[in-house]
């Protein structure tokens, strides 16, 4: 689901944290929004620097939480080829955002891309978004397994499946928190 059509049904989010490689194509539907609160987090050096040249409002951060240095690659084949990914060592996002000193009350929307294997999602860092999109790659071969088991951890965290969208490369699962009902 894009961004115009989740705050059209939804509401438009307060905040943006993004984490994703690439995140340049993300950007001007947020901003088309006038969505106040964005970080973009950025794990691969090149990318980031050349994410330091384009941000140029004070509403938006970039951060990088690449532990290692060096860059991630990708190199995927369409032909049912071997698909590679280059990963490295991450800082989990709620290191990221205690060593930044980030407000996550002002943030509703978690974005994570398909590269992000290594970011750690634990419940302080859930309970605080009221929407979650997360990216899988539909080229591995455990694409399956693994996009339920993503459903099924969100739904154990109390969030509801609202879209699924499948591309060529990748199934973008965005979910809903599921309101709190208190018991008598």
């Amino acid at each position: 689901m894009n961004i115009s059509t989740l705050s059209e049904k939804f509401g438009r989010p307060k905040g943006i944290i993004h984490v994703s490689p690439q995140f340049f194509f993300m950007r001007n539907a947020y901003l088309n929004l006038s969505i106040s609160n964005i970080v973009w987090i950025e794990s691969n050096p090149f990318f980031y620097e050349l994410g330091l040249k384009i941000i140029e409002t004070d509403f938006e951060f970039l951060y990088n939480n690449n532990i290692g240095s060096m860059n991630v690659g990708m190199n995927l084949s369409v032909d049912g080829g071997e698909n590679t990914f280059h990963l490295i060592e991450s800082l989990s996002l709620s290191t990221l955002i205690n060593n930044n000193k980030l407000d996550i009350n002002n943030y509703d929307y978690l974005y994570i891309g398909r590269q992000v294997s290594n970011l750690e999602l634990d419940l302080f860092d859930l309970d605080s978004f009221k929407y979650i999109t997360i990216e899988t790659t539909t080229l591995k071969k455990d694409s399956t397994y693994y996009s339920k088991s993503v459903k099924n951890y969100m739904k154990e965290k109390r969030f509801k499946l609202v879209n699924q969208d499948l591309n060529s490369n990748f199934l973008l699962l965005t979910f809903l928190k599921k309101r709190k009902y208190n018991k008598k």
